[in-house]
Parts: structure tokens; C-alpha cells; sequence
């Protein structure tokens, strides 16, 4: 069975995908095509079992403040084989989150309201926690990077992102 075609193969299009509703909000990608959440994450695991094998992780952690870009990481990262993912709107809920529970790797945007990715990878350190982390930003500044580089175990995605090259940053944070 050869991987799924999408109109840029190796890229996330859903975020493309969004439809207006009739009070505003924003539908879920999968939702606007017509596939179930199920299907589509079944699709995204034929997928990536074919082209990219991602290692299994343990847990991980998503801090996204857009609401529909939280939950379609959330299941794009249990489609891919996380066994636990969970979900902080802001990365003063992730510092709360991470007291309590201890994680395998963060997913975090640059742009929080608050705190954003960068300062939130400051904070973690400054606690002692090396949990490695890959921040996502649609508009990256030279600064954020910088300072997001000068951190161990830490990668750098703008969006849109390759999700084989996501996969294997991940492995690769996760067995350093």
C-alpha cells in the first residue's frame, strides 16, 4: 500500500482545510472533509508505518493557545504512536501540568498569549527539567531561534512543517 497523496506530499494541509461555521468558530479539518476523526487517524498511521516508522513515545505534551491547532496536534501526534498526549492552552498551565506529571517530550507554539515558547523553555530549565522540546512558530523571529538554540534537547519548526521531518526530530530529541 503506498502512502497517502496530499496536494504537498509530506506536508500537514488541514490547517488549509478550515471552514467558517455559523457562529465563527473554526471547524475541525477532518470534520470539512468529510472522514472521521478515527478514519483520519488511521490514514495518518497507514502512512507514516510506510514512510516514516516514528519509535514510540511515552507521553507527550502539547501547548498550543489555538484551540483547533491543540486538538488536530493532539491527534496527529496519537496518530503517529504517542501513547499518552496531553493538552496545555498556555504555558503557564504547561509549568502547572508538568509539577505533577512528568513527560517524554513538549510540543509548544512560539506564539502563546502570556508567556511565549521561548520564555516557557527559560522557565522550564530555570526549574531543572530537560525534557526535550520542539517549538512550532508560523512566524519565527531571528531572536526567538537564537535564544531557543542556546537550549540542549530543543528544536526550532516554522509551520507548515514536514511530518516526517517532525517524526524525526522527535525520535531524535527522545533518544538523546
Amino acid at each position: 500500500m503506498a502512502p497517502l497523496q496530499t496536494e504537498q506530499p509530506g506536508h500537514f494541509p488541514h490547517s488549509k482545510q478550515l471552514a467558517k461555521v455559523g457562529d465563527g468558530q473554526k471547524k475541525c479539518p477532518r470534520e470539512v472533509v468529510g472522514i472521521s476523526i478515527a478514519n483520519w487517524e488511521l490514514s495518518v498511521k497507514k502512512r507514516f508505518k510506510l514512510a516514516h516508522p516514528m519509535k514510540a513515545i511515552s507521553s507527550v505534551l502539547v501547548v498550543e493557545d489555538n484551540a483547533i491547532a491543540l486538538k488536530t496536534l493532539s491527534a496527529l501526534l496519537s496518530a503517529l504512536g504517542a501513547q499518552t498526549v496531553c493538552e496545555a492552552d498556555s504555558a503557564e498551565k504547561a509549568l502547572e501540568c508538568i509539577k505533577t506529571q512528568s513527560f517524554s517530550l513538549i510540543l509548544t507554539d512560539y506564539r502563546l498569549g502570556g508567556m511565549n515558547g521561548v520564555q516557557f523553555i527559560e522557565q522550564l530549565r530555570a526549574n531543572g527539567n530537560e525534557t526535550p522540546v520542539i517549538v512550532l512558530s508560523g512566524a519565527p523571529d531571528k531572536t526567538g531561534v537564537m535564544r531557543a538554540a542556546t537550549y540542549n534537547r530543543v528544536d526550532f519548526f516554522g509551520k507548515p512543517f514536514r511530518m516526517e521531518e517532525l517524526a524525526g526530530a522527535m525520535d531524535r530529541l527522545v533518544a538523546a
